[in-house]
Formats: structure tokens, sequence, C-alpha cells
């Protein structure tokens, strides 16, 4: 979870750049289709096998609404059932987007990031009281 850094919500997919490609099936696409297919396999990347599986969104849907509640919840409830037993969403900054509440109502708990030396304590505190009351694990503090 992002802090109080400044990105436009879930609108610049850099997940599929940082592990090197595209992804076989974007996310964000997979989410509309599951909504009416929950039983639908779900497409991810292995990334390091045996543990390591993404499922990004693909950069050329960069700009378009991602996400709907129901889908986002079923796609976590399915994802548990196959068999992952930690899902790590990475999502924007908390005070720029609203999908990151619905996020985090899905979520067990939250590691809260923020950036050194740009990010203010006000901002901060903002971020953690949007955050309540989910159960937060932490703060990473990113240099750059």
């Amino acid at each position: 979870m992002r802090g109080a850094t400044s990105s436009p919500p879930l609108r610049t997919p850099q997940l599929a750049a940082i592990f090197g490609g595209k992804p076989p099936e974007c996310f964000g696409e997979q989410l509309v289709k599951h909504k009416d297919q929950p039983l639908e396999p779900w497409a991810v990347v292995e990334v390091i096998p045996p543990w390591l599986h993404v499922a990004a969104v693909s950069p050329e849907t960069a700009g378009q609404p991602l996400l709907d509640s129901a889908a986002f919840t079923i796609a976590m409830e399915r994802l548990r059932l196959a068999g992952y037993h930690y899902l790590v969403i990475d999502t924007p900054s908390i005070l720029d987007s609203a999908d990151v509440n619905m996020v985090v109502d899905t979520a067990d708990a939250v590691l809260l990031t923020t950036w050194a030396k740009r990010s203010s304590g006000r901002s901060l505190r903002q971020a953690i009281e949007q955050l309540s009351p989910a159960k937060i694990l932490g703060v990473a503090l990113i240099e750059g």
C-alpha cells in the first residue's frame, strides 16, 4: 500500500514492466470476466518458480477504471481457494484513490510505504487515519 505519494489510482500499471513482460491476460480484464464466470481459471505469470506468481495490469489499460468491489472480493476469494497463501496487492497512493479503501476492506493487513524526504508527517497521519480500522503491519520507508 503506498502512503503519501502522488500517482493516479490504479491507472499507471508497473508490475508487468518490473517483472519483464506483458501479462498474458490483464488483471483488470480478468476481474470483469470472472464477475460473470467466477469458476474460470486465473491467468498469472510464474516469476520465480514455484512461489512467486504475478497477476499484473496490462499497460494498455492505463487510465481505465479497473476495480469493481464485488468482482475484486470474488477474485481474492478465488485466488485464496487456488492455494495462494499470501496475496500482495500493490495499490496507488491512499490519499489519491477511493479504490484503495475497497482493497483494504478485502485485505487481511496492510504494509504502508512512504517516500523518505518527500512525504509529510501530516499526509502520513492522514493515510493511517484513512486506513482505519485496517490492521497495519508496519511502515516501509523508501529512499529515492
